[in-house]
């Protein structure tokens, strides 16, 4: 008789434990979402929150490298015509330069370290569309409070007057400057220029970083491609784009001179400048913005 009292009182207990699992299931329900509706119109739910999980899109955009050099080759340098220790024979300067090996790279190399210009006399004209190519290294280290290096794309003639210091930008001339430097004032990066002027005048002029160019982190080598057509420039530091300038070139200008220049003295005996592989082409006109 008391085992037979147990189990009515132990039916009672699983009836009601039924009842109160059967008002969970329904309330459970009640947050199921149709397959067929917006998470966020669930029946039973708050129209304004979002139930469950969403995936998260990763924010990507895609280039590549338009760089197209030019199809005809009307200069090429590596130096390897000239001597170690000698300054190149078809080039002209105010200052001083020596031609050096590398041991980090093979080949001949044009070092300047000290405050001047650097002319390759066998550039006299500049077509409306040209590509200029060339390799540049640093030392490690390279010091924040060494100058820059510039390159000049000029009208006028590549004479003695070129070494005018009277004026500057040079001798109110018209044209463009490309500048590179491997260390920024927090030394995580390098930096790159660049500059317009007309008549002597700036016309505009930008700076901008650079992860390419990086004395601290050792990325002391680097190619500079750059591309003019017509008024249109573009730089390009090894893969990447550094300057897109549809109106960088003065219109209705010949330009004549292509030169180097370091403006101020280097920090220190380390700090010092190697260029090489110097290629100019004949561009092409794709592309061209009017």
């Amino acid at each position: 008789m008391e085992q037979r009292a147990d189990q009515k009182v132990d039916k009672s207990i699983d009836k009601g434990l039924d009842k109160t699992e059967d008002v969970g299931k329904k309330k459970d329900s009640s947050l199921k979402t149709d397959p067929n509706k917006p998470i966020n119109q669930a029946e039973g739910g708050n129209q304004n929150k979002t139930i469950g999980t969403s995936e998260q899109v990763a924010f990507e955009t895609y280039s590549k490298f338009d760089f197209i050099p030019g199809d005809k080759v009307i200069a090429y340098d590596d130096f390897s015509q000239d001597a170690i220790g000698d300054f190149p024979v078809n080039w002209n300067t105010n200052s001083s330069g020596e031609v050096v090996s590398s041991s980090i790279q093979a080949g001949h190399w044009l070092m300047i370290k000290k405050q001047g210009r650097f002319i390759p006399e066998y550039l006299k004209s500049l077509p409306d569309n040209f590509t200029f190519e060339y390799d540049v290294i640093c030392n490690e280290k390279y010091s924040f409070y060494s100058p820059v290096l510039s390159l000049f794309f000029l009208t006028g003639n590549n004479g003695k007057e070129v070494f005018d210091y009277s004026f500057i930008p040079i001798e109110k001339r018209s044209g463009v400057r490309i500048g590179v430097h491997p260390t920024d004032a927090g030394a995580r990066g390098g930096t790159t220029n660049t500059e317009s002027f007309e008549d002597g005048a700036s016309l505009m002029k930008n700076e901008v970083t650079t992860s390419q160019f990086n004395s601290y982190a050792g990325k002391i080598k680097m190619h500079v491609s750059v591309w003019r057509q017509k008024q249109r420039l573009r730089v390009y530091l090894n893969e990447e784009k550094a300057f897109d300038l549809p109106r960088a070139f003065p219109a209705n200008k010949s330009y004549s001179t292509v030169l180097f220049e370091i403006w101020g003295n280097m920090n220190n005996d380390i700090d010092r400048y190697l260029i090489g592989n110097i290629s100019f082409q004949r561009g092409r006109l794709t592309h061209v913005i009017n």
